[in-house]
């Protein structure tokens, strides 16, 4: 797939059997597919591959066509590639008036079945046309995906002798987790080698052997819709703001494909806060949001947290030779990484009005990138002089800067007035980008691959060849709010308020 969109799944609503693959319909997260033959989870469907909606009340295979079927708030949509080229309906163009929640979904030779709660409709299984409507349907030959159960009801009795691995109990109507925690079950489903699927209120699926008679719990989705931060390379820690929902932060390694939640629920000294920035050193994860700052020790397994007096909010964090900055609204503090404590540091107070955006070491320079423009502290001289003064025969005004990226000699700032490039050799600075190409937006996230200068803002990403060719403007609406992002040689990762978003940047040049 071109894109990919990873969300937090919510509840699992729905789950049907096709050729490769098993469904499985979430309340936030889309559709995720988990491959039948080579036993592990694919990239989910969501609004990236052309879904109107990421909650699906529920999906189903139509075997006969092999055309896959999805139910959202407002609309039906289907595909017959079952991955990409959706067809959108809305529920009004088929009697749905009033938008009703779709209970379940079928299918026979003849016809396709949308069981609406109140009304059954009949639809044609290749072009969606409304071929009949009426109160009650009684046909034995409808194949039925799982739908969400009305109300809590025991497990069948052959599932009551299953074990669970990962520390799970199976009670007589619900589960508890690892944790001791109650999961109420809101789907069944029976697949064709008779294994039992149960989707659950909380993202799990738990998926029953019957020649083992065990189930296993699988993780759906991401602990968080809305990523602020990406911290990492091959793998992330993901971390963002809080939501209603929110299970803390993520880890996500999409190569071994493994995702894992750090819940503050069980782990003490983790707060349940929003986190606005993150960063990892070899020996801690230290995330910082509005106020405190969390310190995750590696090596030990605990988290540490810390009330931060001089910062109120925390926007940027940068590591430098065992200790690492920390800036944002009111200050700057520095920490020592391995004792996890503040350094003293006066320079602090000279930040007291000023908000730092964005914070890089360059060799024995530390350059601030704030709302009054760029400072530049020299560690060894132990002096701060604003950017202006650092350029030979600069002197213009200072604007605001948000971003910092190095490559090279070279440092690229986002402000503004534009995308500066400074030259660390001869101390010279130009213009390489107009505001207007960005929009006049603010710069959330910048970097530069080769020639490429990736901008990340509220209104999407924008992308530029430094000498102005190649221009692009990607404003999809899963990928409107840019947060933070990570990009290699290949691969874009965007860290947005709608997700984690994926996709190839150079199939694109």
């Amino acid at each position: 797939m071109d894109w990919v969109l990873f969300r937090q799944s919510g509840s699992i609503t729905s789950i049907s059997q096709g050729y490769s693959y098993v469904y499985v319909g979430s309340s936030h997260g889309g559709v995720y597919r988990y491959n039948i033959y080579s036993q592990d989870w694919e990239d989910p469907l969501t609004v990236a591959q052309g879904l109107p909606h990421n909650s699906i009340e529920s999906v189903h295979f139509d075997k006969n066509t092999g055309t896959l079927w999805v139910a959202t708030p407002k609309h039906l949509s289907y595909s017959y590639d079952r991955e990409g080229q959706w067809y959108n309906i809305e529920k009004n163009d088929i009697g749905m008036n009033d938008n009703p929640q779709i209970k379940n979904l079928g299918s026979t030779d003849n016809y396709l079945c949308v069981d609406a709660r109140t009304m059954f409709y009949q639809l044609d299984r290749s072009s969606g046309v409304l071929l009949n409507v009426m109160p009650n349907l009684d046909d034995p030959l409808i194949t039925w995906s799982s739908g969400r159960l009305e109300y809590f009801m025991e497990f069948p009795q052959y599932l009551q002798d299953y074990t669970i691995t990962d520390g799970w109990m199976m009670l007589l109507d619900k589960f508890l987790d690892y944790y001791g925690r109650e999961v109420r079950a809101t789907t069944i489903f029976k697949q064709e080698n008779g294994s039992t699927w149960i989707g659950t209120d909380n993202g799990h699926i738990l998926v029953a052997d019957p020649q083992m008679e065990m189930f296993r719990p699988h993780k759906l989705g991401l602990a968080n819709s809305d990523i602020s931060s990406l911290i990492g390379t091959s793998a992330f820690y993901l971390a963002g703001r809080l939501q209603h929902s929110s299970k803390g932060i993520t880890y996500f390694d999409p190569t071994r494909n493994i995702i894992d939640w750090v819940d503050p629920d069980v782990n003490i000294n983790l707060p349940n806060v929003s986190y606005t920035a993150g960063l990892e050193t070899p020996k801690h994860l230290w995330l910082g949001g509005e106020g405190n700052i969390s310190i995750y020790n590696k090596k030990r397994d605990y988290w540490k947290n810390i009330i931060t007096y001089t910062t109120s909010k925390i926007y940027t964090m940068e590591w430098d030779s065992g200790a690492v900055w920390i800036g944002g609204i009111g200050g700057v503090e520095r920490f020592d990484d391995i004792k996890t404590k503040q350094y003293p540091f006066d320079l602090g107070s000279a930040f007291h009005s000023i908000i730092v955006y964005d914070i890089d070491v360059i060799g024995n320079d530390v350059w601030f990138a704030t709302n009054s423009g760029m400072f530049i502290y020299n560690k060894k001289s132990e002096q701060l002089i604003p950017g202006n003064q650092w350029t030979n025969g600069d002197n213009d005004i200072m604007f605001i800067c948000w971003q910092t990226e190095l490559q090279d000699s070279l440092v690229y700032t986002a402000t503004s007035s534009g995308i500066f490039q400074w030259n660390l050799r001869d101390r010279t600075k130009k213009m390489v980008m107009n505001p207007t190409q960005f929009q006049n937006r603010p710069v959330k996230s910048l970097k530069v691959i080769d020639d490429i200068i990736f901008i990340g803002t509220d209104n999407g990403l924008y992308r530029m060849h430094k000498n102005g060719s190649g221009y692009y403007h990607y404003n999809y609406s899963y990928i409107r709010h840019i947060n933070d992002m990570y990009i290699n040689d290949e691969e874009c990762w965007l860290g947005t308020d709608q997700g984690l978003v994926w996709f190839n940047w150079r199939m694109d040049l």
